[in-house]
């Protein structure tokens, strides 16, 4: 981390606040938002307009306002404008002990930096790091040495992390096994099943999108002739088609890899189902849990799971470490081991134990289950609110993979006409990818999205979100900002957007829906004309109502020019479905981005909303008229 001067802690604050706001901001009113002393900061703001870091505009409504966009200010800058220096010192974050935590000026843009890598990867958590630190140490035995009190603590610190893992996902101590990471346990799990069970078959279900991890294996194990592979494709959502799974069960059918969730799309694959399929045709059930353990409920007894790989740098734990879980009876699952040696972890995987990892892998799902509860109802806010941010200001946004069958902290957004790698690059003050870390090298489409059925344009465009334990609000905020820009920047250069915007106004102009005329002397119509011909547009709308209040007819007549008449086919379609009320509070605003309709154009949709007011004015004054007693209508004659 860094440490700084409160003059430069100061600026940072100042700058972060005025780049949030409209317009100028006086150095009272900062002050007064951000409670920093008022003398103190004039002083700080002074020295970043002298560097022209801020601009100071003059006079009553004077204030200051950013030179330029803060992504562009570097703390170089900033402390070359205050005459300080920058001084690297450590400090862990987030629950750093550190008095001065929570008022620290940078802690917001670290924590903004880690909790968008957080699908990736994630921070150790403090408490895991202070479990972990002793067996660096103190305690630095080696748990295979079974002659000293060294290895005795550490053989018992491994005994409780073995607890730790097993009580976690519902399984007995005897079943875990420790590995160096999930694509060890991969490796050994699908490997050391067909190389124990050859003779009882070599055929392998599993679908094309699991992990690189789990494919390359399947690929290798094909190559080698080893065993042959059928792969599943998911319907659209990510979710595979359990019928389709059932039918693709042979005599030769040993294995099954499904994962738990996926890496890319985070879809909750419908684990106790397909584990009910795997016991009915007698094959064993392996399931890459890395990304649902800790996160989501996962029970290996309830969820009839034989073998379950998992992580511990996904759940706030060391990297380097990883687990796999191995069913002791009903049915009892046999692996052969790939690594010869020492015969640690019953054989199956030889090799001195990496016991601060472990210690730490056992913390961190210790922790992640006593809060699962409260960070699964926090995640799903957030992201939804990432979600509806993002979607309100933007058109053409498709959400890849179930939103419903989802890991809380996921988010795989496709953004039409704009380019991933480009779109990434507008983003680069958030940390976010295109697909998985593991094959982020490869200028291929994500083979996830590819086997949805995604194209190759919308599978380069997909960016995938991670929200975790140590994601803020503000995070949010600052992630739907930066992907708005970065999205409508790209879409203002890009060709295929006005082009696919153009095609919408010809559509209706081409194909106008609901052109004709309703009964205007019914009750429950109402009518709206305006313009005049010679302005060079009339707008002739009608709406009929039910009981409900809701509309279900519209018609127009338009006399104009394509643009009115694709502005009043698109207000028919919209209003539809709709209650007077909501009709009444379309704006033309609505029409011009759905229609992308250019500058000059933008009357027409004026006009449309116009015609919508005045066909809902008409109506509500025949409701009026309805009524009113039969005897005012007579004396008002």
């Amino acid at each position: 981390m860094l440490r700084v001067t409160k003059r430069f802690e100061y600026a940072l604050i100042a700058i972060r606040y005025i780049g949030t706001k409209e317009g100028v901001c006086s150095a009272k009113e900062i002050a007064s938002e951000t409670k920093l002393s008022y003398e103190f900061l004039c002083k700080a703001l002074q020295r970043l307009a002298k560097e022209g870091i801020i601009i100071s505009e003059q006079g009553v409504r004077g204030g200051y306002r950013l030179a330029k966009a803060p992504a562009d200010i570097s703390f170089y800058e900033i402390s070359h404008a205050l005459g300080e220096s920058i001084q690297v010192v450590d400090c862990v974050a987030p629950n750093c002990d550190c008095e001065f935590f929570e008022h620290c000026c940078i802690k917001d843009a670290m924590l903004n930096i880690q909790s968008e890598v957080q699908k990736a990867t994630t921070p150790m958590d403090k408490r895991v790091l202070d479990e972990m630190l002793p067996y660096m140490t103190v305690s630095f035995g080696n748990a295979a040495s079974r002659n000293h009190a060294y290895g005795w603590e550490a053989e018992s610190a491994v005994d409780i992390a073995r607890e730790q893992v097993a009580k976690a996902i519902g399984a007995s101590a005897k079943e875990i096994v420790f590995t160096s990471g999930a694509t060890e346990s991969i490796n050994i799990a699908i490997k050391g099943i067909m190389e124990m069970y050859h003779e009882k078959g070599n055929h392998i279900i599993t679908c094309m999108t699991e992990h690189k991890a789990v494919l390359d294996v399947c690929h290798r194990l094909e190559r080698e002739g080893k065993a042959t592979v059928t792969y599943l494709q998911p319907q659209k959502n990510g979710i595979i088609d359990l019928e389709k799974l059932e039918l693709a069960f042979t005599n030769k059918t040993v294995l099954v890899a499904i994962m738990f969730a996926n890496n890319e799309i985070g879809v909750i694959q419908p684990v106790k189902e397909i584990g009910a399929i795997c016991r009915k045709h007698g094959a064993f059930f392996f399931c890459d849990g890395v990304q649902a353990v800790g996160k989501v409920h996962v029970h290996v007894e309830e969820q009839l799971i034989d073998m379950l790989a998992m992580s511990g740098h996904k759940i706030y734990g060391p990297k380097g470490i990883g687990a796999l879980y191995v069913r002791r009876k009903n049915p009892r699952v046999k692996i052969q081991g790939l690594i010869d040696g020492g015969g640690q972890e019953r054989g199956m995987r030889s090799g001195t134990l990496n016991v601060p990892g472990i210690v730490g892998l056992g913390k961190a799902l210790e922790l992640c289950i006593k809060e699962i509860a409260s960070e699964t109802v926090r995640l799903l806010g957030l992201r939804n609110k990432l979600l509806q941010g993002i979607s309100s200001q933007l058109d053409e946004v498709y959400v890849n993979g179930s939103l419903e069958k989802r890991l809380p902290g996921n988010l795989n957004i496709s953004y039409a006409y704009v380019e991933g790698e480009g779109l990434m690059m507008g983003m680069s003050d958030i940390a976010v990818s295109s697909g998985s870390a593991c094959t982020s090298a490869s200028l291929e489409p994500s083979h996830v999205l590819k086997a949805l059925g995604v194209g190759d344009d919308l599978a380069h465009s997909s960016i995938r979100y991670g929200l975790g334990r140590f994601t803020t609000e503000n995070d949010v905020e600052h992630a739907i900002r930066s992907s708005v820009s970065a999205v409508k920047k790209l879409r203002e250069m890009s060709p295929l957007y006005e082009m696919a915007k153009a095609e919408k106004v010809l559509d209706h102009y081409h194909n106008p829906r609901n052109v004709g005329s309703l009964n205007d002397k019914s009750d429950n119509v109402g009518t709206g004309i305006v313009g005049a011909p010679e302005c060079g547009d009339v707008m002739k709308l009608q709406i009929q109502i039910n009981e409900q209040g809701i509309i279900e007819e519209a018609k127009f007549k338009t006399f104009g020019c394509g643009s009115a008449i694709a502005s009043s086919s698109l207000a028919t379609e919209m209003l539809k479905g709709k209650s007077v009320n909501e009709a009444f509070t379309i704006k033309n605003t609505e029409i011009v981005k759905e229609l992308n309709l250019p500058p000059v154009k933008i009357h027409c949709s004026v006009l449309a909303e116009d015609a919508i007011k005045a066909a809902v004015e008409d109506f509500r004054k025949k409701q009026a008229n309805k009524m009113q007693p039969q005897s005012d209508l007579v004396e008002s004659r």
